[in-house]
């Protein structure tokens, strides 16, 4: 079986990763003994392959006697569609998070991987507002394609992190005690995943650790309201509402999809 950990950009799913990494490790659940090392990223390992070859590696690992892993940024609909077609034994779990936050989340997250020195305002028109896009089209191909499959929201294992690891274990056919519960929440809380990321014991983001442990910021809740116009929350909504203009969503197609292939942000 694989455990797919599908989550926007900046949406949480690292700590959703860590969280269940963490789970299978105090249930004494070996995972990822065996992979195909040359489908992983360079940079982060725990992305077991690339979307390129989803439809390979996911029914490979899946007919695995043994459990993976991986987290993974699934864009495309016909990914979607196949899993929604498939009899695979997989399991995805998404991640979202309130979509400013997640923007200046991204924003930081640019500015730190390819040292830039930007104004938030260049960043969002130029960029943020096409990746807004990208982010809302993984909760719309949930609801079309996997609407069985589990959403959890960053505010929500904020909030209430206790309620949604159960949830997550009960997802994956696991019992876990609270006390359990409190020692992932000890484990996984942004002080303790920046130190551990410092000191290379976990790889995200980058092979680089002094520049991993930059992208474990705040990990807080409403933190956009310090970096949004008024402008910019408008159009922001007209996005989400599907009203863009045909230059828009042009730009969107070339920055964001045929970019892709080449570089990705």
């Amino acid at each position: 079986m694989i455990i797919i950990c599908n989550g926007s950009f900046k949406s949480g799913s690292t700590w959703l990763y860590l969280i269940i990494e963490e789970m299978l490790i105090l249930k004494k659940i070996s995972y990822n003994l065996s992979t195909v090392e040359e489908w992983k990223y360079k940079n982060n390992p725990n992305f077991l392959f690339s979307e390129s070859i989803a439809k390979v590696a996911i029914p490979y690992y899946s007919n695995m006697d043994a459990v993976y892993l991986s987290k993974i940024h699934l864009l495309n609909e016909s990914t979607y569609e196949y899993l929604e077609n498939k009899s695979l034994n997989f399991k995805i779990i998404f991640s979202k998070r309130i979509l400013e936050d997640a923007l200046v989340s991204h924003f930081h997250h640019i500015k730190t991987e390819l040292n830039l020195k930007i104004p938030f305002f260049l960043y969002y028109w130029i960029i943020g507002r096409y990746k807004a896009i990208e982010i809302n089209s993984f909760e719309e191909n949930k609801k079309k394609f996997l609407p069985e499959a589990l959403m959890i929201s960053f505010e929500e294992l904020k909030y209430n992190f206790e309620y949604n690891v159960k949830k997550i274990a009960q997802y994956l056919d696991l019992e876990i005690s609270n006390s359990e519960i409190l020692l992932i929440k000890e484990r996984t809380n942004i002080g303790n995943l920046k130190e551990r990321v410092s000191q290379g014991k976990i790889r995200h983001y980058s092979t680089n650790s002094k520049k991993a442990s930059k992208h474990f910021r705040k990990g807080e809740v409403g933190d956009s309201v310090h970096w949004f116009t008024e402008c910019q929350k408008k159009d922001l909504n007209k996005i989400i509402e599907g009203k863009r203009s045909k230059v828009t969503s042009f730009l969107y197609d070339l920055l964001f999809i045929k970019r892709r292939n080449i570089y990705k942000i």
